[in-house]
């Protein structure tokens, strides 16, 4: 049952990572999302417009490399919801490797003396 119980959460576990992993990012417009930091900061109001709007993250750019990425407040809370949640799954599964699992009957166990302390 034990070993049931373990299959089955890492069944779930890859289908929620592929669902993940097969989220496509928003393509990036070369004319229209990479902007150079001296023009970033001379329009700086009308950038953040513009990303609200676009819904593409915007490119900055020093020195005509890189330099940072500018994200929507919903972009960035999605990216950190999914970086937490493929790391709990990382976490899960290497409690599988490790032999740190429980039965139903045990988690069960558990979860009822839990309630009765609090």
């Amino acid at each position: 049952m034990l070993v049931e119980l373990a299959l089955e959460m890492i069944y779930i576990q890859v289908i929620m990572v592929a669902k993940i992993r097969s989220y496509k990012m928003k393509s990036i417009s070369i004319s229209k999302d990479i902007v150079p930091i001296a023009e970033f900061k001379t329009n700086i109001s009308k950038w953040f417009k513009t990303l609200q709007t676009s819904n593409h993250p915007l490119i900055i750019t020093q020195n005509s490399k890189p330099a940072g990425v500018l994200l929507s407040p919903a972009d960035y809370d999605e990216l950190v919801y999914r970086k937490s949640f493929l790391d709990s799954v990382e976490r899960g599964l290497a409690d599988v490797d490790g032999g740190r699992t429980a039965t139903t009957a045990e988690l069960r166990q558990f979860m009822q003396a839990r309630r009765r302390e609090g």
